[in-house]
């Protein structure tokens, strides 16, 4: 986080090169996901998926299935999921889902977003990523 020190509340694509998706999130929020949630949750590290010092580099199969895949969810979240029925006497399903990130400034919901991966409360740059 050191790196991007000052600029964490920046959108990650204006902060890193060649962010193709996600690239609204906040940049810490974003250095977050990729290390402290979806890396060690796949036991990975950066290098896996980026080469060394050459973080915009796309030659790395696995980044590219990364990217696929974090499209995927963004596209079920934001196109699917919204369509499902609300029953009478339920939430509308951005209320029930907590997996479905907020669209809402300033608000965190619960849980852990898919995409942002980060549990309610922790806020970017409080990792050690």
């Amino acid at each position: 986080m050191k790196e991007i020190a000052g600029r964490e509340t920046e959108p990650a694509g204006t902060v890193f090169k060649n962010v193709q998706v996600l690239k609204d999130m906040p940049a810490g929020r974003f250095v977050v996901l990729m290390d402290s949630t979806w890396g060690r949750a796949l036991n990975r590290n950066c290098t896996d998926c980026h080469v060394a010092n050459q973080w915009a580099s796309d030659s790395l199969n696995r980044k590219k299935t990364a990217r696929m895949m974090a499209g995927m969810v963004e596209a079920i979240n934001t196109e699917q999921l919204t369509k499902l029925p609300v029953r009478p006497g339920q939430n509308p399903p951005e209320d029930q889902l907590h997996h479905l990130p907020s669209r809402k400034p300033g608000r965190t919901g619960t849980g852990v977003d898919a995409l942002n991966c980060v549990p309610a409360g922790l806020e970017a740059g409080t990792s050690d990523a």
